[in-house]
């Protein structure tokens, strides 16, 4: 019985630490966002036009916001046979907003949309679905498979990319 109860703890602990460590998502009002600070001063209007992934960037009273172009999720070198099927058969967008204090930004996500981009049994080609479908339970709190599945581990590596600044070595000698 002692170990039962010692293993059962030691993996509510594991769970815990798991979501921990990817919960820069975050779950309000019913939707989710996703908020991260980097230490950087970088021009964050070029930061966010050279990644090419960004649209409609503005910069109003000192706050950047811009519409991700929808593209496909990053895996990172996961196996895609243990990736969930959402995040394999769509693109994402989203929508982002930048605040800037001395030496350091924040950026915010929201309104995460996947966009299905092949017909499967269950959805067809071009139909949209919120994060907040796949990730949260009717209560509004996240469903334990949005950071057990590695869909947060994910999106979270994918987002945190785009936003730090690449010191890329030309190839042009």
């Amino acid at each position: 019985m002692k170990r039962l109860i010692f293993l059962s703890l030691v993996m509510i602990i594991t769970s815990y630490i798991a979501t921990a460590q990817t919960n820069n998502f975050y779950a309000d009002n019913g939707n989710i966002y996703w908020q991260k600070i980097y230490e950087s001063e970088a021009d964050l209007v070029a930061l966010l036009t050279n990644t090419g992934r960004f649209e409609q960037i503005k910069d109003i009273n000192g706050i950047i916001s811009a519409q991700m172009i929808p593209c496909e999720v990053e895996l990172n070198g996961r196996s895609r046979g243990m990736t969930p099927m959402y995040l394999l058969s769509s693109n994402i967008t989203c929508f982002v907003r930048i605040q800037q204090k001395e030496g350091r930004y924040r950026v915010t996500a929201d309104s995460f949309v996947f966009i299905q981009n092949m017909n499967t049994s269950l959805s067809q080609m071009g139909e949209t679905t919120s994060l907040e479908t796949y990730a949260l339970k009717r209560d509004g709190t996240f469903k334990p498979a949005f950071f057990n599945s590695d869909s947060a581990a994910i999106l979270d590596e994918m987002l945190s990319a785009l936003f730090t600044e690449q010191n890329r070595l030309s190839d042009d000698w």
